[in-house]
């Protein structure tokens, strides 16, 4: 298999717009199409690094090794949080980047975009005492928030998240405060215990208890705990006219129950209220999530292309109360 596998990632590796730095220099201007090429060869980079590791050592300096390379992609005044965020577990537990291309992007403004890449990983677990040996692919749909400075510089200026697929809608605004009153705790329930069942592979009967009737959500591939409480719950757009509709910045920590690996995710979560309850009414991964505002710049590096998506679509009808 492994053999089989090299073979494949080396075609797809011959594809690749690599830049050989994290930070790209010099790669944009003021007024040049945005997100461009160059964006999505680092979002592309950037997944390749996130996505990969190996377990072979000790899991303390593992994951110390990891999060110093994966923080060099991310802009100085994040460093320092990033360095201590991902732990992997060791034991031989291996994952490999697969193949992925940049599907979907969003422009925030002039020089912050969003862009989703659809990848494709493999995983090498041999098992011990606390998960069951495993060996197969995984697709996920990683969500990239990805900034420009005056050179051209590019950093990621939040955490990534992975979704069930790329999203659709309008992006956010860059600005997080406290969730307004009232109704703030409700929220925060609700919203960690969507995205527990969210993660978990929950299907359509499992979410439409959180879901607002008539809303679409896509079921997740699951594998992933929510490791609770959540890090924040933020409410973006500022102060809204209608109380009843909050659109939240939500950071988690989130482990991959198949390999034990722990990362912090970000996700973009509406929230409406009906009948003196909380319903979500959609989810997106990093800041605001990527919108079909742009079209996606054009980069590849799969191997053979990513398979068809075999999800469900969960559309919510009224349930009553839980």
């Amino acid at each position: 298999l492994w053999i089989v596998l090299a073979i494949i990632f080396a075609r797809g590796l011959s594809q690749i717009v690599n830049p050989t730095e994290p930070v790209t220099s010099g790669d944009g201007t003021a007024g040049a199409t945005w997100p461009d090429a160059a964006t999505a060869a680092f979002a592309l980079d950037f997944a390749r690094t996130y996505l990969s590791f190996s377990g072979d050592g000790d899991p303390d300096e593992l994951s110390a090794a990891y999060n110093q390379t994966v923080e060099a992609f991310f802009t100085p005044d994040l460093q320092g949080d990033i360095s201590e965020q991902a732990e992997l577990p060791g034991n031989g537990v291996q994952q490999l980047y697969f193949g992925g291309q940049v599907v979907d992007a969003a422009s925030l403004d002039a020089d912050h975009a969003v862009l989703t890449v659809d990848a494709l990983i493999q995983q090498e677990v041999p098992g011990d005492g606390d998960r069951e040996p495993f060996s197969g692919q995984k697709r996920v749909f990683l969500t990239v928030p990805i900034g420009r400075d005056g050179n051209g510089d590019l950093a990621l200026f939040a955490n990534p998240g992975v979704v069930a697929e790329a999203p659709t809608g309008e992006p956010s605004t860059l600005d997080a405060i406290d969730v307004a009153e009232p109704g703030s705790a409700d929220i925060t329930d609700t919203t960690t215990r969507f995205l527990a069942e969210y993660l978990a592979g929950g299907g359509a009967g499992d979410l439409e208890r959180f879901v607002a009737p008539g809303a679409r959500v896509q079921p997740f591939e699951g594998g992933f705990k929510l490791n609770e409480p959540l890090i924040s719950v933020e409410q973006v757009g500022g102060e809204l006219d209608t109380p009843s509709t909050r659109s939240l910045l939500v950071s988690a920590s989130v482990e991959d129950q198949t390999t034990g690996t722990t990362y912090v995710w970000q996700y973009f979560i509406d929230v409406n209220q009906q009948l003196d309850r909380w319903y979500v009414t959609q989810i997106k991964g990093g800041i605001g999530g990527p919108a079909s505002v742009v079209p996606a710049p054009t980069a590849d590096d799969s191997a053979a292309g990513a398979p068809e998506s075999t999800s469900t679509t969960s559309t919510s009808e009224p349930t009553g109360s839980e």
